[in-house]
């Protein structure tokens, strides 16, 4: 039978005190990661909002059947794209909910089944959780939110500043996207695009350029123009030109225009 010498033993010893505390730090970071941030019971976020994509409907004119096809196509594209705790926001856009507006949907995105981490997460549970807390209150939403509701005027200058007044809209907040689902044309008593169809450059020194003002440093905008046949006189490239140069100047950058008819 082969003695096992001393120094064998200590190494022996050594790994098994070893192993042992590699098991307990992975317990620990097990349990940690179970734990996670705290997380409003209703919203599924977390105390800091670090990611939020925000879509405002301009109800302020109808939409047709086509545009209401591509509109819940592209909500249900752009819930699939979010990251894990990132916020979806839902915004109307009427004559009269655009000063300190109210989402009819806001929500984080709680992970599915597919972005579980299988070492301490049960991706089906998971995966029940999008369903029931997230998926399902979408789409109920959705159902109501394209029924007709039109205004004598479309403040959209207004309804951007007052989202980026927004503590979960903020600078503070690490990743924002803005989409704006409308026809684009700003309507109110002090600027109209109907009856005003001067460039950016011309509408900046004017008073209400200055009211209007806001700061959306680094967020990244998409427009979905909503083309009508009334207004083929207005909209086209130089409408778009006077929006990109003004989220230009309000420091973002408009990253994608999608023409929808």
């Amino acid at each position: 039978m082969k003695v096992i010498s001393k120094e064998s033993k200590e190494i022996i010893g050594y790994v098994i005190i070893g192993v042992c505390v590699l098991i307990i730090c992975i317990l620990i970071v097990s349990a940690l990661a179970l734990k996670g941030e705290e997380y409003d019971p209703e919203s599924l976020c977390p105390d800091k909002t670090d990611a939020h994509t925000v879509i405002v409907l301009d109800k302020t004119d109808t939409f047709s059947k086509n545009q209401q096809r591509f509109i819940l196509n592209f909500i249900n594209q752009e819930k699939n794209k979010l990251e894990t705790s990132e916020k979806f926001s839902i915004f109307t856009l009427t004559e009269n909910t655009y000063m300190s507006p109210e989402p009819i949907f806001s929500k984080c995105n709680p992970g599915t089944g597919k972005t579980a981490n299988k070492l301490y997460q049960n991706p089906r549970k998971m995966q029940s959780r999008f369903d029931s807390f997230f998926s399902k209150p979408l789409k109920e939403n959705m159902n109501n939110m394209l029924l007709d509701n039109t205004g004598s005027k479309s403040p959209i200058f207004e309804m951007i500043r007052e989202l980026s007044l927004r503590d979960d809209f903020s600078n503070d907040v690490g990743k924002r996207t803005l989409i704006i689902v409308s026809d684009m044309m700003h309507h109110t008593s002090k600027f109209s695009h109907y009856k005003n169809r001067s460039s950016y450059e011309y509408f900046s020194e004017k008073s209400y350029a200055y009211e209007v003002a806001t700061s959306l440093n680094t967020v990244d905008v998409k427009i979905i123009y909503l083309l009508r046949d009334k207004l083929g006189y207005v909209q086209g490239p130089k409408h778009l030109s006077f929006w990109k140069d003004y989220f230009e100047d309000m420091g973002a950058e408009v990253a994608t225009v999608r023409n929808v008819r």
